[in-house]
């Protein structure tokens, strides 16, 4: 809720972020992450992890959509306007000298695609997904 007692709204890739009302790790432990609502992704340790994230425009005031991924640096390797496209925008990724970043403002009615290697070990919260290497 904000200050005047409206109600404030985001979503990526089209879902909005449920807040979980159990503790990952611990629904994680005891068997119950399929009950709180948040996806778990497990990675390998130093598994190259691609994700895109697409901008969507739930609302018409709605703005860049910063992103950050706790416990990781990645690399930005491609980005653009509109609709991701599996087959043809990955055609565009800039493989060889990409930036390298920790925080990255998807564009409103865009995408971005990012990359890293899960070397980090433990849980990781990005959006309404949990990452556990």
């Amino acid at each position: 809720m904000s200050l005047d007692g409206n109600r404030i709204a985001s979503s990526m890739n089209d879902i909005s972020f449920p807040m979980p009302t159990t503790d990952i790790l611990l629904a994680y432990y005891s068997a119950l992450i399929t009950t709180i609502g948040t996806k778990v992704r497990m990675f390998d340790y130093n598994e190259t992890v691609e994700i895109v994230f697409q901008g969507t425009d739930v609302f018409s005031g709605a703005q860049n959509h910063p992103m950050h991924l706790h416990g990781h640096s990645f690399y930005v390797v491609g980005s653009g306007v509109g609709n991701f496209d599996n087959e043809t925008d990955p055609k565009s990724y800039n493989l060889i000298d990409p930036p390298k970043l920790n925080t990255i403002r998807v564009p409103k009615k865009g995408w971005v695609t990012v990359r890293f290697i899960a070397n980090n070990r433990g849980m990781f919260l990005i959006w309404n997904v949990a990452f556990i290497f």
